[in-house]
């Protein structure tokens, strides 16, 4: 009984030993990776920077101590920001799986239609799960891998696209992995739309970025450093944080949004400039004389003139008073028994361009001469 039991221990051992080993995911090396790798917000192209990176490091220099080739495409994931899509799991079908489960398409690899389809970023499955390669670019006759555990180093490996020519068991490409980089795409860059004085500051509004969470307002008073104003969801915001009439502002915004803790940010707006002026205020409108009304209001010091505008009925008619030190103007050829909505805005001209308050409250009249 015991000679039977033993030969079935033997046969055991021996049975394991000749299975094929899977390398597990369980290491995590990262902190002995070379930095010398730039990311660009763009997830294929930075998980497939920072493992070229690290082509001809051995396992014994990143400090692996088992089958690694899973735990390499991992630690490369969480170096480039890109762990949402590629978690950190058991082994090589693991990584398929989680991957997968994380949105990621797959479809099984043949050497016809598909395979004009893989494209950097990708990750490949051989023999079913035995071994994994992340695609780093893909030619006429092969797809050009980086790989962790392949002859004990990270190595860049030439993998015919035809499997046939495959002839290593490890080098049967059997499944496409292709985790959704998109996810993780910094948003567009938004456009500035108008930036307005208003009564109570300067009104700055800008496009929808569709895939945008969050928007980050910056500003630059006179030749100063810029400066982050306030983080928003709106598409509009009115500074109102120390501003001082006369003086230059200019603005810019970024998008952001924000996956699995991650926050991704679209390159800056272009940038919009405008002088704050306070709106003038409306001390008297009166009909002064036949068809006349005088209009009076306070000065602005940083004013070069003045927009008066007055409105009856639908017509709406506008005139300037181009001296800053003025505080009045007479409209004419006014209609009798009309009534007149006046306001008056500031303006302040750099490099011939206008810069304009928003106007004052309405003051009505009637025109009885």
């Amino acid at each position: 009984m015991r000679k039977r039991l033993c030969l079935l221990l033997i046969a055991l051992v021996i049975l394991v030993s000749s299975m094929p080993s899977v390398a597990f995911a369980s290491q995590s090396r990262k902190s002995y990776f070379s930095k010398n790798y730039k990311l660009s917000g763009d997830g294929a192209r930075d998980i497939v920077a920072v493992a070229m990176a690290q082509k001809g490091k051995t396992e014994s220099k990143l400090h692996y101590t088992e089958g690694w080739c899973a735990d390499f495409i991992c630690d490369c994931a969480e170096l480039a920001g890109v762990s949402d899509l590629i978690p950190r799991s058991g082994d090589c079908s693991g990584l398929k799986r989680e991957t997968i489960a994380c949105g990621a398409a797959h479809w099984n690899y043949k050497t016809s239609s598909t395979v004009k389809n893989v494209r950097m970023g990708d990750i490949l499955v051989l023999n079913h799960g035995e071994h994994v390669a992340l695609v780093e670019s893909v030619g006429t006759t092969y797809i050009h891998c980086i790989e962790g555990n392949w002859s004990d180093k990270v190595s860049y490996v030439d993998r015919y696209k035809v499997n046939s020519r495959n002839n290593n068991w490890r080098q049967v490409i059997t499944t496409v992995i292709r985790p959704d980089y998109s996810r993780l795409k910094a948003p567009d860059k938004p456009a500035i739309t108008s930036v307005v004085n208003t009564a109570d500051g300067i009104t700055v509004k800008w496009n929808r970025v569709s895939d945008a969470d969050c928007y980050r307002v910056y500003r630059r008073v006179g030749d100063g450093g810029w400066k982050l104003l306030k983080t928003v969801n709106t598409t509009s915001y009115t500074d109102q944080s120390q501003i001082s009439n006369g003086k230059k502002y200019q603005y810019k915004i970024i998008a952001c949004k924000t996956v699995g803790g991650t926050v991704y940010k679209s390159a800056y707006s272009d940038i919009k400039t405008i002088y704050r002026l306070t709106r003038p205020a409306i001390s008297s409108v009166v009909n002064s004389a036949t068809g006349k009304v005088t209009v009076k209001w306070a000065n602005n010091t940083e004013a070069t003139g003045y927009q008066v505008k007055y409105v009856t009925g639908t017509t709406t008619k506008t005139v300037y008073v181009k001296k800053g030190s003025a505080v009045s103007t007479v409209l004419s050829k006014l209609t009798k028994k009309s009534t007149y909505k006046v306001s008056v805005r500031a303006y302040k001209s750099v490099n011939n361009k206008n810069y304009y308050s928003a106007y004052s409250a309405v003051k009505s009249v009637k025109v009885i001469k």
